[in-house]
């Protein structure tokens, strides 16, 4: 009995040091984007256009942990790849502690996205307002070939919320990772 409470003891003393001195953590952490070329290379889509409107979106995850998103709609105006629609959509987190960029209505960028359905983008690629980018590296692009027009909807379809799903699950996995370093 007496190894039992001893157990208990240690055990509770081991618990109260892990709560009471918790790791520093850092809520996202990027390397350094490759060069445009090479960005370019590993991207599903690169364009530049103006931002029409950002839309805060819940993407339910399950019941009890429900989490949002914000959804971007772009005017494009040049592609260097991917769909050539004259409007897309990009996914992105709410803000930068997550990993996520934030975008201004009105203002032109040139964005680097991931996604195979769905187009998502960070801080974490070269995605930067237009007169930040390093746009000589891209050359001329092409213009749009197909002209779409994005209404405005607030519901999700089952890959958009597998799109907010991932990026919730890479951002619990990043916090892990540090936790554990």
């Amino acid at each position: 009995m007496k190894n039992v409470w001893i157990s208990l003891i240690a055990c509770f003393m081991l618990m109260t040091t892990w709560f009471a001195f918790p790791s520093t953590s850092e809520a996202c952490s990027c390397v350094q984007p490759p060069p445009p070329e090479e960005e370019l290379a590993h991207s599903k889509a690169v364009f530049r256009g103006k931002v029409l409107r950002v839309e805060r979106v819940k993407v339910p995850l399950n019941e009890d942990f429900p989490s949002e998103v914000n959804v971007v709609t772009f005017e494009v105006n040049r592609i260097w790849k991917g769909p050539l629609d004259s409007q897309l959509l990009v996914y992105t987190e709410l803000d930068s502690a997550s990993c996520g960029y934030s975008f201004s209505v009105g203002r032109e960028y040139v964005v680097y996205a991931q996604g195979e359905e769905d187009l998502t983008t960070s801080i974490c690629s070269r995605t930067a307002d237009v007169k930040t980018a390093d746009l000589t590296a891209l050359g001329d692009g092409k213009a749009p070939a197909k002209t779409v027009t994005i209404e405005e909807n607030n519901s999700f379809s089952f890959l958009k919320m597998s799109i907010g799903a991932g990026l919730l699950l890479g951002v619990i996995l990043l916090f892990l990772k540090r936790r554990v370093s």
